[in-house]
């Protein structure tokens, strides 16, 4: 999987695939049900006058993640993680992240009774709690907790024998369950604050390597952890990305009308 260099709105790299999904006939009904600039010119005519210029951009940075174009992202997601797509309309309802994992990795038969799937239940909300870690960080503790459970049934080291390809997926369907709980009804301050935070840990996970690794034969990517400190609004397609990055932009200006301006926001429909 190849990076882009250039960096757009969130994550450490650029988006890892192209603008959209080809014959991805969900995508294209999104993405072309109304053209994306006509979306921005009237998006904001009903908004209060007396907003702030920060008020104002959080507005338009909510009423642009519909429900459908969050779904768009999931899907975005499982493909680029080589899930199944049907995850996307799993976790953009009501589900139980412990009862999902519980039913991925029945073959290993850890969290096979109500007692322990009750304690993985309280270990994610647990994790829920932990707003210092990233989405990545709290599935490394998953993937710790799934290891243990599987050592203790099994004998010292055992997990390293478990099947890669259903740890794999499993891991990156939590990773998901995260980066949604993440940006659920968040707004465009705490968002950016989000961006700060990953960019930190980016540089402090650069050069860490997983302790598995190194008593498996497992190939480590350099950086590789650093690469997944993102929010799940790094999935979406690009000119959604390259949108957002503007609001992140103009989140320091003082004056409405730099963000009509750039925005291409109709002025005259405002008294200013």
């Amino acid at each position: 999987m190849s990076y882009e260099s250039n960096y757009l709105c969130d994550g450490v790299y650029g988006g890892p695939f192209k603008d959209e999904i080809e014959g991805d006939e969900f995508s294209a009904k999104i993405l072309n049900k109304e053209d994306f600039n006509n979306i921005f010119y009237r998006i904001s005519l009903n908004d209060d006058l007396s907003y702030s210029p920060l008020e104002l951009l959080d507005s338009i940075f909510k009423k642009i993640l519909t429900p459908e174009v969050i779904r768009l992202t999931l899907v975005r997601y499982c493909r680029s993680e080589s899930i199944s797509t049907s995850y996307s309309r799993v976790f953009g309802g009501g589900y139980n992240i412990s009862d999902v994992v519980s039913s991925n990795l029945n073959g290993f038969c850890i969290f096979d009774s109500v007692i322990s799937i009750k304690e993985l239940s309280d270990f994610f909300e647990m994790l829920g709690c932990e707003k210092d870690l990233t989405p990545y960080e709290k599935v490394g503790e998953v993937q710790r907790k799934i290891h243990h459970e599987y050592d203790v049934r099994n004998g010292r080291d055992s997990y390293l024998k478990m099947d890669k390809e259903v740890m794999r997926k499993t891991l990156s369907i939590i990773r998901l369950h995260f980066l949604k709980c993440e940006v659920e009804r968040i707004d465009l301050k705490s968002f950016i604050m989000l961006l700060d935070r990953n960019l930190k840990k980016s540089k402090e996970v650069r050069n860490i390597v997983p302790g598995y690794v190194e008593k498996s034969n497992s190939v480590y990517v350099e950086s590789w952890g650093a690469r997944y400190q993102h929010t799940l609004y790094f999935y979406l397609p690009e000119n959604y990305r390259k949108f957002i990055n503007k609001l992140i932009r103009l989140s320091k200006t003082k004056d409405k009308n730099d963000i009509y301006i750039e925005l291409n926001l109709p002025i005259s429909d405002f008294i200013l």
